[in-house]
């Protein structure tokens, strides 16, 4: 009954996921976007900065850069790029023409480049200061218009007007499509946000891209409703979010999910290159760039730039060629992204997909199905505990949806995560087991009684497990088919995975999947304790005297040093963990190559340990009676495959050719394992012989 759940369970996951992949399928569109501020900075350094900032906006142009970021406007700002002029309190004295000692005040003091700047700038300064009860005055110098503000300049350059209007010309004017860059404010006027808003859309901005920890609105939306409010305009006015993609141990902008709910998800993620990582190699950027778009549903590239000094020549040098070269050419991630079939101008948010009915009731078929799975696991250790955890789950289930029905999705997502690899390695483990007891014409039962059996293996034990012969051959095919089986276990929990967890949420990134680490350690505590205390499925009593025999045993030095060994090894497989894991040397180049040769990367937990370390451990069982514990093992490469499709971020597609790849080369990698394993075996045997003889 329990595996009748668990299949009704599968099937209604399947709707769920058709919807998730049709989502995904519905964008296309890839946007280059370049930091304007960064080119600022680096225009300081050039003995002619305009000229500098159009050659390389067209050289941008050129590279497959479509898109131009852009802050509120400072005085700073405004001064880079030569629409004002700042002087400090001394030197507007010394033009004027008094003396160095006449300045009484700390005053910012500015001159306008001509009379286009000053009718485009002087309302938005003089309106700026004055909402801050600062006061602003004219200040000519013979026939130079500018003005004066009550504030220290070093206070006042810095601070955050709306977009500057003749930049926003410029850029538009050039072709460049444009992103704003907001910030967030402790007292939001919607009335100005509103005005601010209407001017970026006159100018085709369809992409917010908030700067800073929190979204424009968020510090007063307790108060003010102020993020509500927000949504309510950027829906008037045709923009979306930009979700910029962190670590999963990092925090989120502050307000980013709820204004993407507010605005009905209208977003897209949004992958940043900080200034620092652009000094990295073109091959380098290009790579991230396509794995970023293909391998995690980013439709936004946020590139930056910056300058250092060349140690070799004692020269600046900046990124910008860096970055050209990463987009540029038969190489170059433009080309590389058109060739996969994505189109490089402006991100497509996407269109979300509901078109299965009642997903309330299926959601609520897979949650039971998972607790079935647990229930099942359960029964591998003690037979009688199958009922009582499942409906220990359903009571436990009831609960947690009264306090959240999103963390009942989230906890079943993570039970059936654990509990199809641990239960599918356990039954390929009981497979093997009572291998040994039909070859000698004997089975355990479940209650560890030897009973007499009669006739022979059969066909299906034969396809799954190698049949009665002990040939090389034949023990590998077996071993291979057992892994398939396995495997096919496994995949029920993927399933669940991804009907519990396919929604749009989750797809941005804005919810993820919880329990990563805990997947990563469980299973394999799971099966190691089954190998342990209950592969030969003994009554509970000869399982108590295993168990004190084992706490009662003397402890060696070489069992402690093992134990350390085990401890390092096992920090080391949690740090790999995430986009930012440890890596070995020349791993990440190693990386590169599968990734640029198959176009998706298996995981190397998979075709290199796991799958490897199952299929030899099999073949050595079924040859020699000896390797359980590497079978016992080879859930690293079960729970591996379940925690690729935790990565919801990543398109079902990707996911289903990676864990493909996997089994696929762990299988000819498990050859030379078993190789080695029949060669160690054999030297063994021939030793041991001649010392007997001797």
């Amino acid at each position: 009954m329990l595996w009748l759940i668990v299949a009704v369970g599968v099937l209604a996951s399947l709707p769920m996921t058709a919807e998730r992949w049709q989502t995904e399928q519905s964008s296309d569109g890839v946007e280059m976007v370049f930091d304007f501020a960064d080119l600022l900075v680096l225009s300081e350094f050039e003995s002619e900065p305009q000229t500098f900032l159009d050659q390389e906006l067209t050289a941008m142009q050129h590279a497959g850069i479509t898109t131009i970021a852009v802050y509120e406007a400072t005085l700073a700002e405004m001064q880079q790029t030569g629409h004002i002029k700042l002087f400090s309190p001394l030197e507007a004295a010394l033009l004027e023409g008094r003396t160095w000692a006449d300045p009484e005040s700390r005053y910012t003091y500015l001159l306008f480049s001509g009379e286009q700047e000053q009718a485009a700038l002087q309302p938005i300064i003089e309106q700026f200061y004055t909402q801050l009860d600062v006061a602003v005055r004219t200040w000519n110098v013979d026939d130079r218009q500018g003005l004066e503000i009550e504030m220290s300049q070093n206070a006042a350059q810095q601070l955050p007007m709306e977009p500057n209007p003749l930049l926003l010309d410029k850029l538009h004017g050039m072709g460049f499509q444009l992103a704003a860059r907001l910030s967030d404010r402790p007292q939001v006027d919607i009335a100005q946000t509103e005005e601010t808003l209407e001017r970026l859309q006159s100018y085709g901005v369809h992409t917010l891209v908030f700067a800073g920890q929190a979204v424009t609105g968020y510090s007063n939306d307790a108060e003010h409703h102020t993020l509500t409010a927000m949504a309510d305009l950027m829906k008037q006015y045709g923009m979306r979010i930009a979700i910029i993609e962190t670590d999963p141990s990092k925090p989120q902008q502050k307000g980013a999910a709820k204004l993407a709910y507010l605005t009905d998800y209208d977003a897209v993620r949004l992958h940043s290159i900080t200034e620092g990582e652009m000094s990295q190699s073109p091959a380098t950027l290009s790579d991230r760039i396509v794995l970023a778009v293909t391998d995690r549903n980013i439709r936004m590239i946020y590139l930056n730039a910056n300058i250092q000094r060349d140690t070799d020549t004692a020269f600046m040098k900046n990124t910008l060629f860096n970055m050209r070269e990463s987009l540029n050419g038969p190489d170059g991630a433009v080309q590389r992204l058109q060739d996969e079939g994505f189109q490089v101008g402006e991100a497509e948010t996407y269109s979300v997909s509901q078109f299965v009915p009642a997903v309330n009731v299926l959601k609520l078929i897979i949650i039971i199905g998972s607790f079935a799975l647990a229930a099942l696991l359960a029964g591998m250790f003690f037979p009688w505990s199958s009922l009582l955890v499942f409906a220990g789950g359903l009571v436990g289930g009831a609960g947690l949806y009264v306090l959240s029905s999103g963390l009942l999705l989230q906890a079943a997502a993570l039970l059936a995560a654990i509990s199809a690899p641990s239960l599918a390695v356990i039954l390929a483990i009981r497979t093997l087991m009572r291998r040994y007891g039909r070859e000698q014409g004997y089975s355990s039962s479940r209650e560890g009684v030897v009973e007499q059996q009669g006739g022979s293996v059969g066909v299906a034990g034969w396809l799954l497990i190698g049949g009665p012969e002990k040939g090389m051959l034949s023990a590998w095919l077996g071993a291979a088919g057992l892994l398939l089986r396995t495997v096919g276990i496994t995949l029920i929990g993927i399933v669940y995975v991804v009907g519990l967890l396919h929604t749009i949420t989750y797809i941005l990134a804005i919810d993820l999947f919880r329990g990563v680490s805990l997947l990563k350690l469980a299973p394999i505590g799971i099966v190691v304790l089954y190998y342990v205390l209950f592969r030969d499925e003994l009554p509970v009593d000869r399982v108590a005297s295993r168990l004190r025999a084992i706490l009662l045993a003397n402890i060696k030095v070489i069992y402690v040093v093992a134990l350390a060994v085990l401890g390092i090894v096992g920090l080391y497989y949690l740090s790999r963990a995430g986009n930012a894991g440890t890596t070995l040397p020349y791993e990440r180049a190693f990386r590169a190559f599968l990734e640029n040769t198959l176009g998706v990367r298996p995981r190397t937990q998979e075709f290199l340990i796991g799958h490897p370390l199952f299929i030899a451990g099999a073949y050595v069982c079924l040859r020699y009676r000896k390797g359980l514990l590497f079978v016992a093992l080879g859930v690293i490469g079960q729970l591996t495959m379940v925690n690729t499709f935790t990565h919801i971020h990543t398109p079902i597609d990707i996911s289903l050719l990676r864990i493909t790849y996997g089994i696929v080369f762990g299988m000819l990698v498990s050859i030379g394992f078993a190789a080695v394993c029949e060669v160690l075996i054999r030297s063994w045997r021939r030793w041991a012989h001649l010392l007997r003889v001797y």
